[in-house]
């Protein structure tokens, strides 16, 4: 099968784990969201793939796929459901990746050949979201399109699918004022 997008989502809900016991802001939902129509459109074009970078290491992936109930961290158990909806969904078309993984040249081309993927460089597109957009989303987008010699005018990096510094920003001044009512309510 000849793939002509890779999708790339790079450690959802990042910044959801500096506090997981809190609420999420509307920026973190309406990117939730916006995640999922993506999964939704990968489910259906049959020439896409998604390479999926999670926050979490591979032994606390391999955990809760196996039991979730062990898992109390709320953002942890949210990433373990759309890690099943996503293997789901595509199938052998998605390829998960623990904490920190960047793969190189030999480890995607495996990859690729094991799956029966092929593809042409100068006609692949990569897409690119996650959190955090200025720092793993360019990093991870950039170094796969690199490594599979995808020229950068195929990359496209969504803002709107993406958190960025700015958004984290207000966020941890949103979960501030938060935390400054509800002290001063009591």
């Amino acid at each position: 099968m000849t793939i002509k997008l890779i999708d790339i989502i790079v450690h959802p809900d990042f910044f959801a784990m500096t506090a997981p016991y809190s609420p999420l802001h509307e920026r973190q939902l309406v990117v939730r969201e916006k995640w999922e129509e993506r999964f939704n459109m990968l489910e259906k074009r049959k020439d896409a793939l998604l390479l999926y970078f999670s926050d979490m290491t591979w032994s606390k992936i391999n955990q809760g796929l196996k039991d979730s109930s062990s898992t109390s961290n709320k953002i942890e158990l949210d990433e373990i459901e759309r890690i099943k909806r996503c293997k789901a969904k595509l199938g052998k078309r998605f390829i998960l990746f623990g904490w920190f993984e960047i793969p190189d040249s030999k480890d995607l081309t495996e990859m690729f050949a094991t799956r029966g993927f092929t593809y042409i460089p100068q006609e692949t597109k990569v897409h690119a979201s996650g959190e955090i957009l200025e720092v793993c989303v360019f990093g991870w987008g950039n170094n796969t399109a690199s490594v599979l010699g995808i020229p950068n005018s195929n990359i496209e990096f969504s803002r709107e699918e993406s958190l960025t510094n700015d958004d984290c920003g207000e966020i941890l001044n949103w979960r501030v004022n938060k935390m400054v009512n509800l002290f001063m309510a009591s």
